[in-house]
C-alpha cells in the first residue's frame, strides 16, 4: 500500500499540487475485526499475527500514508468508511488518525467538523462535485442515485456532478448510473486461503 501511494503521488504531482485529498479510512483495511479473528458478523478469517499487532501496524501505516500526502497536498480530509470485515476496527483506526492529526491545519479530522458522523455512507463536496463514499456491501448500487438524492438532498442540489466510490468486491468497475458516476476500486489485498480456494484474482 505504501508503494501504491508513492506511485499515485508521482503520477498526481506531475499536474501540480492537489488542493484536497479525500482519504478513506477503513473499508476492510483489516481482514478481521477483533481478537477472535472474525469479521464483524463473526466469520472466521485467516489473520496473522495477533489482532493487537494488526491494529498497531495498521495505525502506523495510516499515519505514514497521511504524512506522505501532506507533503504534496494542501489539505488531506479523512473519511470514515467501515467495511463488512472491520466495522469496529475501522472506527478505532479513524479516531486514532483523527486524534494523531487533530492539531494539524492541513488534515481535516473527525474533530474539525461538528456535523461529522460515522454513518455507512459519507458525503463530501469538492467544487461542483458531490462525492459519496460507501463500502459497497449495503445498498444496491442501482439504488444509489435515489438514495444520495434523498440523504444528501442539500448537497445534491448545490452540485452538478455526483460520483459514488465503493470497494468491497475487490475488482475495478467504472460505470454511469442515470448521470451518476460509480467507481468500484480494486483491492490491494494479498490472496488468503479462502480467496485462493475460490479462484479470486486481486
Amino acid at each position: 500500500i505504501i508503494e501504491c501511494n508513492q506511485d499515485l503521488i508521482s503520477k498526481v504531482t506531475k499536474f501540480g499540487r492537489p488542493k484536497e485529498l479525500f482519504l478513506t479510512i477503513g473499508g476492510d483495511f483489516a481482514n478481521s475485526d477483533n481478537a477472535k479473528l472474525t469479521t464483524t458478523n463473526g466469520t472466521p478469517q485467516d489473520s496473522l499475527p495477533s489482532h493487537t499487532l494488526i491494529q498497531v501496524k495498521a495505525a502506523m501505516i495510516i499515519v505514514k500514508i497521511i504524512d506522505m500526502w501532506r507533503q504534496v497536498c494542501d489539505v488531506v480530509r479523512l473519511v470514515p468508511t467501515g467495511g463488512n470485515h472491520d466495522k469496529d476496527f475501522s472506527v478505532s483506526q479513524f479516531l486514532f488518525a483523527s486524534a494523531w492529526f487533530k492539531d494539524c491545519d492541513d488534515v481535516i479530522t473527525f474533530f474539525d467538523d461538528e456535523n461529522q458522523t460515522l454513518a455507512g455512507r459519507q458525503y463530501r463536496v469538492f467544487g461542483s462535485n458531490l462525492l459519496a463514499f460507501a463500502h459497497g456491501d449495503g445498498a444496491k448500487i442501482k439504488n444509489m442515485p435515489a438514495i444520495i438524492a434523498n440523504e444528501a438532498r442539500e448537497l445534491w442540489g448545490q452540485t452538478k456532478h455526483t460520483t459514488v466510490l465503493t470497494g468491497h468486491h475487490h475488482y475495478r468497475i467504472s460505470q454511469d448510473l442515470f448521470g451518476m458516476q460509480h467507481i468500484q476500486v480494486p483491492s490491494l489485498a494479498l490472496d488468503d486461503r479462502w480467496s485462493y480456494s475460490k479462484g479470486f484474482q486481486n
